[in-house]
């Protein structure tokens, strides 16, 4: 398991997909706009209609009900304040994921569905911020 052919094998087929998908919900301008990830409190934390914490995702929605739901949020509830981040006619974010919206809608899916292991993953580990223990002086 440990021979470097190996490892590399695994990240270029499972680990870099899911680092690249993570990568999607940190943003700043994105998901953790809203919402909270890890320890990552919304930008908008202190407003209210900051959206639900994304850790239990996988335990309360469907994958094809998300996928539907960051494609086109108004079209699932016309009065949602969910922003719509991916266009079919525009490639935004190539930054963070390479592809067209739909790519990108499915791997923040993807990364929503087992978010207990990304969020785990070492390299994810730079996206959030480390739990503080209370009365530890930083």
């Amino acid at each position: 398991k440990s021979e470097p052919s190996v490892l590399r094998q695994q990240w270029e087929e499972t680990d870099a997909y899911v680092a690249d998908s993570f990568r999607l919900l940190t943003n700043k301008n994105l998901c953790i706009k809203c919402h909270q990830v890890g320890n990552q409190q919304p930008a908008g934390a202190e407003k209210e209609g900051h959206g639900p914490p994304l850790a239990l995702a996988h335990k309360r929605l469907k994958p094809k009900w998300v996928t539907h739901w960051v494609a086109n949020p108004p079209r699932l509830i016309h009065y949602s304040p969910m922003p719509q981040y991916f266009s079919a006619d525009v490639k935004a974010h190539q930054q963070l994921f390479l592809g067209e919206s739909m790519d990108q809608i499915q791997a923040l899916t993807d990364a929503l569905m087992i978010y207990d292991w990304a969020i785990d993953m070492p390299i994810n580990r730079y996206w959030t911020l480390l739990p503080t223990v209370p009365g530890k002086k930083e």
